[in-house]
């Protein structure tokens, strides 16, 4: 189908940088040559048309607004898991049922050898504020936090791949209601971006599709 015939042109990068980062490794005597895997987690109004976001106060992003994630830990039951601990950790919310979370893509991050690691394997989660538990509370890692309408998301102040991909993700969720969880029709994304620097992309592609059609194509990689 469509959506695999533009994965197809995707894949080749991916698995360039992949291989890249083996030889590299491998001439190192490092045993672990996949990307590093993350996740990152947006808790958003539906109804409000609103997003949750937090100031990276340090650390790697230092200065950006942000969604809410970190690496996937060897101890996390999955990368769900995983996503709900770092929301906990970095916010004070935890997820009342994790299969309200929505898988909405996954995005993979090339950077130069110099910027290191070289390469990232992000899985992206969608989840409304009505599904989390918790108060907000603001961490060292991340301040201020707040709730930001659409319409204003600071693109210019995030991550330079976000406008690829969160503005259609985000007007996809506006459109669902409140209490819609996974659906093999919700709109989904593979993303790839090749960043020259930690503020500037090269080269991107991303490939939409239904959840189905990301969780099929992407199974063996992902």
């Amino acid at each position: 189908n469509s959506f695999c015939t533009l994965l197809a042109g995707l894949w080749p990068h991916v698995m360039k940088a992949v291989c890249s980062r083996a030889a590299s490794f491998k001439r190192e005597g490092v045993a672990d040559v996949g990307p590093k895997m993350l996740t990152m987690i947006y808790v958003v109004d539906r109804e409000a048309k609103t997003a949750l976001l937090g100031h990276k106060a340090r650390g790697f992003g230092e200065g950006k607004w942000n969604g809410f994630g970190g690496k996937v830990d060897p101890s996390d039951a999955s990368i769900r898991d995983g996503a709900i601990r770092e929301l906990t950790e970095e916010c004070g919310l935890g997820v009342r049922r994790p299969e309200a979370m929505r898988r909405v893509g996954v995005n993979f991050y090339e950077y130069p050898a110099a910027l290191q690691p070289k390469l990232f394997e992000v899985h992206i989660y969608l989840v409304d504020s009505r599904e989390t538990t918790g108060e907000v509370t603001e961490s060292e890692e991340m301040t201020p936090i707040r709730m930001v309408p659409f319409a204003d998301v600071p693109y210019d102040k995030m991550w330079a791949d976000d406008p690829f991909w969160l503005p259609r993700a985000l007007e996809r969720e506006a459109t669902l209601p409140a209490d819609a969880t996974v659906s093999a029709d919700d709109g989904c994304f593979v993303g790839y971006y090749e960043f020259v620097s930690y503020s500037e992309v090269a080269k991107h592609e991303v490939a939409w599709g239904s959840a189905r059609e990301v969780d099929e194509c992407c199974r063996p990689h992902c």
